[in-house]
């Protein structure tokens, strides 16, 4: 059986730090995931600014995953038309005049093109979808409005001239964005500057638009993209070469500054017709190396990016760690947990509210911390004696990034973990 979003939130509330995450955000946070289908989702999170100076610092945002099997998929897609076997599952969403609200139309009509085994989108991975939890943006708490940011698949040959795989992602693209944006003139140009973009990267081994998305509620129109795969070291002459108009001296000294830690990282973009000055760098470790967090975040402390109470809350959350969930019905091989995770840390250059000072090329700082319902056999798990409601692995079954634990179509890096669609045999580690 698998568990309501808001059960799953439930669950894990009383593990969530008050210095990350205040009881009025979490308020608002419980709101926006009640309001999602029911079985819409196994995985969620939360962005969590590290600063303690700005206004919005107490601010907590939060996301949810949309994985490609059809139980998640088509929750979403029957809201507006729900046939009465799927009605019930719905009632929550039509309580709360969801389908009123301009975001999730849109939302709810990119996953029923999404479902369509004829549709541009039908290879799509997964979806987040991350809701904004400012004053201004609660104006109708009972309904928030959600950003929807999707995964295109991975290329069977990456960064390779394949005119079929190049037409694939034109058309994929052009579809997402008429969907999110709506058919437009101005929809066409961001989506010729999106493809753009995605072809410079064909000079750099295995590169490539990981996510993207529109911030549906903000006003500006604008698609965000995430790139994977892109070294440290060639991002300044792939920036030059696409035209970024931000600035590369703060750029190069952020290079040099947090070079140890830049081995894993994401990018991100913002573009419309032209492209933004901000820029976004995704920082993570992999499980083995998770013992690498605290010096990281002692040093956003150090420069002043993160309080000292939020980097000792979050290094309490770091760990693969898993809670119990006894209440949730399993296959007797199985242990149902809670996975959680520090998926990762942005550090934002350029205008994210804020400007870095001359002596600081960063200007903000968020953690994203993660969690999925799950289970794991019980050989890969064990109780630790001090916190009996804990479990930890014994292996690496807690590695990779939030992502890599979605039940959905199998990628390279999903099935190399051994998710297979949300139903892995009693030997096999799968969510549920």
């Amino acid at each position: 059986m698998r568990p309501l979003p808001h059960h799953i939130l439930n669950r894990v509330t009383p593990y969530i730090p008050h210095e990350l995450i205040p009881d009025e955000q979490l308020a608002r946070i419980r709101t926006a995931h009640e309001t999602l289908p029911d079985y819409s989702t196994v995985a969620a999170g939360f962005e969590i600014r590290l600063g303690d100076g700005a206004p919005s610092a107490s601010q907590v945002d939060s996301f949810a995953a949309v994985s490609a099997d059809p139980q998640s998929r088509d929750a979403f897609a029957t809201i507006l038309n729900p046939p009465d076997e799927h009605s019930a599952a719905c009632e929550n969403i039509a309580d709360r005049a969801i389908v009123s609200s301009h975001a999730w139309q849109r939302v709810c009509q990119f996953c029923d093109d999404w479902r369509q085994s004829n549709s541009p989108l039908h290879d799509i991975t997964h979806l987040w979808l991350e809701f904004d939890h400012a004053d201004e943006a609660d104006a109708h708490p009972t309904s928030p409005a959600p950003s929807l940011i999707y995964a295109p698949p991975v290329p069977q040959e990456p960064n390779t001239a394949n005119s079929d795989a190049t037409d694939t992602s034109a058309l994929r693209t052009q579809r997402a964005l008429d969907l999110l944006l709506g058919e437009s003139e101005t929809t066409d140009a961001i989506a010729a500057n999106y493809l753009r973009c995605e072809a410079a990267l064909g000079s750099y081994p295995g590169a490539r638009i990981k996510h993207a998305g529109v911030m549906l509620p903000r006003k500006i129109q604008a698609v965000r993209i995430v790139i994977e795969n892109l070294a440290a070291q060639d991002l300044p002459e792939y920036l030059e070469r696409i035209g970024w108009p931000g600035d590369f001296a703060r750029l190069r000294t952020f290079l040099h500054e947090y070079k140890p830690y830049l081995t894993q990282t994401l990018v991100d973009l913002d573009l419309s017709e032209t492209l933004y000055p901000n820029l976004g760098i995704e920082i993570s470790f992999p499980q083995a190396e998770i013992d690498r967090w605290p010096g990281f975040l002692q040093t956003l402390v150090d420069r002043g990016l993160c309080c000292p109470k939020k980097a000792a809350a979050l290094a309490g959350w770091i760990g693969p760690y898993g809670l119990e969930i006894p209440e949730l019905e399993t296959p007797k091989a199985t242990a149902p947990i809670l996975w959680r995770t520090l998926n990762h840390v942005k550090l934002t250059l350029g205008s994210d509210g804020q400007k870095a000072t001359d002596d600081r090329c960063v200007c903000s700082a968020k953690a994203y911390l993660g969690y999925i319902a799950g289970r794991r056999p019980p050989q890969l798990l064990k109780v630790e004696h001090d916190h009996p409601s804990r479990l930890r692995t014994t292996g690496d079954a807690g590695a990779g990034r939030l992502y890599d634990y979605l039940p959905g179509p199998p990628t390279p890096r999903r099935a190399a973990a051994a998710v297979h669609d949300g139903a892995g045999s009693a030997d096999e580690p799968g969510p549920f």
